[in-house]
């Protein structure tokens, strides 16, 4: 899904794509974390309680908010016969 950031006003698009088949791997020998990627962590949730987390926050980006929504929908289109 592309969505225009600011219609209107700018002309920015935002693309949201969903990855499926991932898997964690170790980083590649010689690499250091630097800036924010040093405090960063991966943080694993089922789809359902991080659509609970962005509904209780007061501090969701429409980003995360139509991704977790595509995301949603697609896994319920899935479960339909």
């Amino acid at each position: 899904m592309t969505m225009a950031n600011s219609a209107g006003w700018t002309d920015e698009l935002t693309t949201i794509y969903l990855a499926t088949g991932l898997s964690q791997k170790e980083a590649p020998e010689g690499f250091a974390s630097e800036a924010e990627e040093a405090a960063m962590a991966v943080v694993r949730l089922g789809l359902g309680v991080a659509i609970a987390e962005v509904v209780a926050s007061d501090r969701a980006d429409a980003k995360t908010v139509a991704g977790l929504l595509l995301a949603e929908r697609r896994s319920d289109s899935r479960q339909q016969p």
